[in-house]
């Protein structure tokens, strides 16, 4: 008990519980006998729903990161590369040119027999070709081909030449794998050759009576003179087995008579000079190696094909 006058004792006053982590360590009790497990602060550094650091953007509105920067040296390099293979396509297309302009000449200078207006075309790359020795397809165009057997006097001329060759070797005497031609002998020149195949005729021209087509050759027509009198013929034209060219006489006449051609020892071919009624143009007309292959009457000559195999272009005229 405390004496009249003295103050009275502070009541003590109870201690505050002691400190034992966040606020949320102690989750509320729930209804009799559920506890749940108290809801923690989720990964490291993430802060509950809707609620981010005071001063700091949102992840949505935070700009992206700076790319890293590009190394001037790797896109000199890039521009070095593409520059050198410029240059390169440009070398190699400039070397592909001069090639084919070079084979037209080398091809004139191997057939002399061209005219100067010929033309020559290949397929391919020639500088992958240039390494093998060889061309693999020429195509030949010219206004004129002129065709001699070396050793021999007998010469054939074409107009409208077109020819393919394959395997053709770049160095004389030039070798050929194979060689398909067409060319057209002119009605005079073939007036020409029948003259000089039949030395009883003279005065021989030679004219288109039908055109023949791919399955039929046509026919033409002979005036002449035989023994003083004018005589005209009307022949076909077709192949012997070796490759020449074939005249066969289907109706003749002699002074306007007609003459017989069934038999052996008739007037016919007793003009003509020869056992049977027809005129055999060779195949020794043509260079060694080639044949004729095709023969169709057209109006401006006798259309023929020619091909071989194994053959040299030198051997082809000179």
């Amino acid at each position: 008990m405390s004496e009249p006058g003295d103050l009275p004792e502070a009541e003590p006053v109870p201690a505050a519980p002691a400190a034992s982590g966040t606020a949320w360590d102690e989750p509320a009790a729930g209804p009799a006998g559920d506890e749940r497990a108290p809801e923690g602060p989720g990964p490291a550094g993430a802060l509950p729903d809707e609620e981010e650091p005071a001063g700091r953007p949102s992840r949505s509105c935070r700009p992206p990161r700076p790319g890293r920067p590009r190394r001037p040296g790797r896109r000199a390099l890039v521009v070095l590369i593409a520059l050198i293979l410029l240059l390169l396509a440009a070398a190699a297309a400039g070397a592909e040119h001069l090639v084919r302009g070079r084979v037209g000449a080398v091809v004139r200078a191997a057939v002399p027999g061209l005219c100067a207006d010929a033309e020559a075309r290949t397929q391919g790359l020639l500088l992958t070709q240039l390494l093998t020795g060889s061309l693999d397809t020429l195509t030949l165009t010219s206004s004129c081909l002129h065709l001699e057997q070396q050793g021999e006097d007998t010469a054939l001329d074409l107009r409208d030449v077109t020819a393919t060759l394959t395997g053709v070797g770049l160095r004389s005497p030039h070798p050929a794998r194979s060689l398909d031609a067409t060319g057209t002998i002119t009605w005079e020149d073939l007036g020409t050759l029948i003259a000089n195949a039949s030395p009883t005729l003279d005065q021989v021209a030679a004219a288109p009576e039908e055109h023949g087509t791919v399955t039929a050759p046509g026919a033409f027509t002979v005036t002449c003179e035989v023994l003083g009198a004018d005589a005209v013929l009307l022949v076909v034209p077709s192949l012997t087995q070796d490759g020449g060219l074939l005249m066969t006489v289907t109706r003749a006449t002699v002074a306007g008579v007609g003459l017989d051609l069934a038999g052996e020892d008739s007037l016919a071919t007793t003009l003509l000079g020869t056992p049977v009624p027809e005129v055999v143009l060779d195949r020794d007309l043509l260079p060694h190696g080639l044949s004729f292959s095709a023969v169709v009457v057209t109006e401006e000559g006798l259309r023929v094909s020619m091909s071989g195999q194994d053959l040299e272009l030198a051997t082809l005229s000179r």
